[in-house]
């Protein structure tokens, strides 16, 4: 089975995104975070558990203490065997430009996407990111 990791430090956020991709039709494991550094610890886990990676990250990058960004860097320094089938897709509300430089600057990130997700943007991430 297909899973997704959630990384976002808004419950309701979280709360939602869960409801829209089960509305929309994809099937796959659910794993939720609040925090940067729990989706972290939760990945180090797959790898000393010699588990795979989720098929996708969706990844906010405004969030407290540790943002999006620092788990970036953090991800990056995991071994590629791990990282290569897993992809990363940022959702957030910046419309700033530089963080959309910034994303792309990321190899690991395959795309970036605006808040607020809708079930027609998870259709559209499926169909390019995450083939069931």
């Amino acid at each position: 089975m297909k899973s997704i990791l959630l990384i976002d430090d808004e419950d309701i956020n979280l709360f939602i995104l869960q409801n829209l991709l089960r509305l929309s039709g994809i099937k796959a494991e659910i794993v939720f975070f609040n925090t940067s550094m729990k989706g972290i610890n939760h990945l180090q886990g797959l790898i000393d558990r010699g588990e795979k990676f989720p098929d996708l990250i969706l990844l906010d990058i405004e969030m407290p203490v540790l943002n999006g960004w620092d788990f970036l860097d953090m991800y990056k320094q995991f071994d590629k065997t791990y990282t290569y089938d897993c992809k990363v897709i940022i959702f957030t509300t910046s419309i700033i430009e530089q963080d959309m430089i910034k994303a792309k600057s990321y190899e690991e990130v395959e795309d970036f996407v605006n808040k607020p997700m809708t079930i027609e943007m998870l259709k559209t991430i499926q169909q390019a990111h995450f083939v069931n």
